[in-house]
């Protein structure tokens, strides 16, 4: 004999998909990176990139890039007087950050956005 709630539970997942689903696309658009952009060691690994730090390369000349957490918390600002910066995987009160994924998003001085993607893995 089946339960009779099986069906009440299945029509109730239907929508929560479709909007996971939505919410997925509609970040995934959000976070597309620039193809223009260089950064690594991307994933940055404890075992085989330390002491070495991450480095963005291709920036716009005196641009200013913000690391962010997922959550969109800010963790660090790096000036970007060439078209390179060195992220040493601190955060601004100098304390080293934990696994996870960062957001970066660089601004130019004409106001180009560009975003991408660090993964630290400690």
């Amino acid at each position: 004999m089946k339960p009779k709630y099986s069906r009440i539970v299945a029509e109730a997942m239907v929508p929560a998909l479709i909007l996971f689903a939505a919410c997925t696309f509609k970040a995934m658009a959000l976070w597309a990176s620039d193809s223009s952009i260089r950064v690594y060691p991307n994933p940055w690994r404890a075992g085989q990139n330390a002491p070495r730090s991450v480095t963005l390369d291709n920036l716009p000349l005196n641009s200013t890039v913000k690391i962010l957490s997922l959550a969109g918390d800010p963790v660090k600002t790096l000036s970007v007087p060439g078209g390179s910066a060195s992220w040493d995987l601190t955060n601004e009160a100098g304390n080293s950050v934990t696994s996870g994924v960062y957001v970066y998003v660089a601004k130019s001085e004409g106001n180009q956005v560009f975003r991408g993607k660090i993964a630290v893995i400690r």
